[in-house]
């Protein structure tokens, strides 16, 4: 191609294009330096602009390589790499071919089957004699070969019709196609790989979400069934992992963990004292209160402070003469008393403290310990019962005493009548005897069937009844005036009956057990057995149980060392409820349908019935316990068919279902509680809600506020049972009176999360 050689002995590096780079050249021009008569290089110059005009890859070794006598590894590259040869002649060229027939030969020798075309200039090739010349080397004759226009050419220009022509001859993609076509399909492999790559990251992000909400939930489950099994052990620890439980993720063990904390729970306050209780007792008018611990410390404080005074101080090692195991307060709550084993009753009033010998003298090395106190009802005296089988009565005025009764049992309970003018006490193998105090008067003969020591007595305000409870296991309740035994309730399941209470109208009566349950009874004459439920436990045995002056709240120590004060025993966490009535559930033809229309529940299975002539006792043992069936509304089909109920064997369910008015939950009654089944989790919340004593399930309160349970033929009174759970954390917080500690937070939820714990 070139006819003078190049002064540098090293050719650059051709400015190719990146398509030509990877897919070689469309067209190589090869013509001869310099301009007429031998040159067409100014012809060629143009000819490839136009070409490359038209997207064609091109090679014009004046635009991409240096000029050079030889033929160089460049231009060699450059020729082999391209797809047709267009060769521009003249006459001078053909006359001297030089380099541009080497580069056609060598382009056929390398390339054969790829056009060579040439393009005569000034017609040359009508000379037969040059044509036949050229034709060894060029082998033009064979193939088309293109003619310009002399005047165009002669200015060194190519014509729009030649290098149309010129385009007819690639028969495949031009380089730049290709190179577009590649750019474009990377391009687009790029996007789908960014797509993937995106598709991919948006499912690790949900992947990642859904095992972090996997983990939350399972972290959320550990945590309520760790408060669960901690409510009676650690009532304040239960409360603090329920809130977390809820605060972790919401499901349907953490709201049963935090709704069986509140139902579990109904108090107002919740202490923990460092020593166990040994005795309680509050004043009539309810707004103080004396406590006495196993160290023999005795404790003075109201019912609505957390703060105790202490007013004897606990004893250091081993006393034999420490222990105080009875308090009492005189009616008008200004005088109070205790005693132990130390051989003395102390006396406090507002002007100070004195003490009683308790007339005890068994010998210096035997302790008698005073179990039992009570005042007069005027204040006057007191009573005292021991162990050493006496009582006596004190009078406080002249510090004098009196042995009223010498039994052949150790004494453990003693309770001034009303009018004062008798007093009863009760001890070992159920013995009770009542004994006069005003001249003139007469006792009463109790026919007592106690079941063990007698271990508590009790009046109501009116002086009507005389309750009395032994260790055994047994409640009696006897006319005051004749000694008829008119109410007996056994308590069994309990451990031993420790220490009752009754509210001033003797309508509910409190009992404590060893094995820390305080249970409220309500009681009837002619009622057997007696309603009665659990309110709540103690770790230890009940060592203290009184009612305040309201006659609704309950205050209880436990062996535990914790002080519970009680929302209303009648009705716990349900609040009184003054909005319209639930409206009534859509009946059907069985069972009542959702607020939402979608579901479908009554008691029971779908199950036929056995046949009593074909007994399957394989299925007895669950046959008896409370079932739910939920149905499709739309086409009838069970999602739950016969689903058990975290209910006791033989109970069964009262009335309809009801459904909240979100339609997620459903609540039944068993009993005297409240059972509930999540319909999005398929499954019981294993807890219950009791109801206040009578109560029967009406509905969901329109606003969803709550369940709402009706006392009364009609319905009179209607209370509501808070269905806010943000509301049970808070009073869970409240009642907790402290946040999980940071041992706790790593112990319980784990270190890899920050400490931040829900009750500040």
């Amino acid at each position: 191609m070139k006819d003078t050689p190049a002064p540098s002995p090293s050719p650059q590096a051709p400015k190719a294009s990146f398509a030509s780079r990877l897919f070689g050249y469309d067209v190589f021009v090869s013509f001869a330096l310099g301009g007429p008569p031998r040159g067409t290089q100014s012809y060629a110059s143009d000819l490839a602009r136009r070409l490359r005009e038209r997207d064609l890859s091109v090679f014009f070794s004046e635009d991409e390589a240096p000029p050079g006598e030889p033929l160089s590894d460049t231009l060699r590259r450059a020729l082999l790499r391209s797809k047709l040869l267009v060769v521009v002649v003249n006459r001078g060229t053909l006359e001297q071919p030089n380099w541009v027939r080497t580069e056609v030969e060598t382009f056929r020798a390398q390339r054969p089957g790829r056009p060579v075309i040439p393009v005569c200039l000034d017609g040359s090739f009508r000379d037969p004699a040059l044509s036949d010349a050229v034709q060894p080397w060029l082998q033009h004759a064979g193939s088309i070969w293109l003619d310009e226009q002399s005047d165009p050419a002669a200015r060194g220009l190519a014509t729009d019709p030649l290098v149309a022509r010129l385009l007819t001859a690639p028969r495949r993609l031009t380089a730049n196609r290709l190179w577009r076509a590649l750019v474009a399909g990377v391009g687009l492999g790029l996007a789908v790989l960014a797509a993937l790559a995106a598709w991919q990251a948006l499912v690790a992000v949900r992947e990642r979400d859904r095992a972090n909400a996997l983990r939350d939930q399972a972290l959320s489950r550990q945590l309520a069934a760790q408060s669960t099994a901690s409510l009676v052990r650690d009532p304040v620890r239960a409360l603090l992992l329920a809130v977390q439980s809820q605060a972790i993720t919401r499901t349907p063990a953490s709201d049963a963990a935090l709704l069986g904390a509140m139902s579990s729970l109904p108090v107002t306050r919740l202490q923990q004292h460092q020593a166990a209780f040994a005795a309680l007792a509050v004043s009539p008018q309810g707004d103080a209160l004396a406590l006495a611990d196993a160290h023999g410390a005795v404790l003075r404080g109201a019912l609505d402070q957390h703060a105790v005074e202490t007013v004897v101080a606990p004893k250091v090692g081993i006393n034999l003469y420490g222990a105080v195991t009875a308090i009492a307060f005189a009616p008008d709550g200004q005088a109070w008393a205790h005693a132990g084993s130390s051989r003395e009753i102390s006396v406090h009033t507002g002007t100070g403290s004195s003490t009683l010998p308790d007339g005890d003298k068994i010998g210096e090395a035997t302790p008698s310990f005073v179990f039992g106190l009570a005042f007069s009802p005027d204040g006057t005296t007191l009573a005292a019962v021991s162990s050493s089988r006496s009582l006596r009565l004190h009078d406080l005025a002249s510090r004098s005493a009196r042995l009223l009764l010498s039994s052949t049992v150790d004494l453990a309970a003693v309770a001034f009548s009303p009018d004062g003018r008798w007093v009863v006490a009760g001890g070992d193998q159920g013995y009770m005897q009542a004994v006069a105090v005003a001249p003139g008067a007469a006792a009463p003969r109790f026919a007592t069937t106690a079941i063990g020591t007698v271990a508590a007595l009790a009046f109501d305000a009116s002086g009507r009844w005389l309750f009395a409870a032994s260790r055994g296991g047994r409640i009696e309740v006897f006319d005051a005036r004749s000694g008829e035994r008119v109410a007996t309730q056994d308590v069994p399941g309990q451990g031993a009956l420790e220490r009752m209470a009754v509210s001033p109208d003797g309508r509910f009566i409190a009992t404590g057990h060893g094995n820390g349950a305080v249970m409220r009874w309500s009681w009837a004459a002619d009622a057997q057995p007696w309603p009665g439920q659990v309110l709540l436990r103690h770790a230890g045995a009940v060592r203290g149980l009184a009612f305040a002056a309201d006659g609704r709240t309950l205050v209880s120590a436990g062996q535990d060392g914790r002080l519970f004060v009680t929302l209303p025993v009648d009705r716990g966490r349900w609040q009184p409820w003054t909005g319209p009535a639930p409206a009534p559930p859509r009946s059907e033809a069985r069972g009542v349908r959702s607020p939402d229309g979608r579901w479908i529940v009554w008691p029971g299975t779908t199950a036929p019935a056995p046949s009593p002539f074909n007994v399957d006792t394989s299925g007895l043992a669950s046959v008896e316990v409370p079932r739910l069936t939920v149905v499709r509304a739309s086409d009838r089909q069970p999602v739950l068919d016969g689903a058990e109920l975290p209910g006791e064997m033989g109970e069964s369910i009262a009335g309809n279902p009801v459904f909240a008015t979100d339609s997620t939950r459903v609540a039944v009654q068993v009993g005297g509680r409240l059972l509930f089944w999540d319909l999005p989790a398929a499954a019981p919340l294993d807890t219950a809600v009791a109801l206040p004593p009578g109560a029967r399930l009406l509905g969901a309160a329109p606003d969803g506020a709550g369940w709402i349970a009706g006392t009364g033929s009609q319905a009179e009174q209607r209370y509501v049972f808070e269905a806010d759970v943000g509301r049970w954390a808070q009073v869970a917080c409240r009642l907790a009176g402290r946040a999980l500690t940071v041992e706790e937070w790593r112990r319980y939820v784990g270190a890899e999360r920050p400490y931040a714990p829900p009750c500040g």
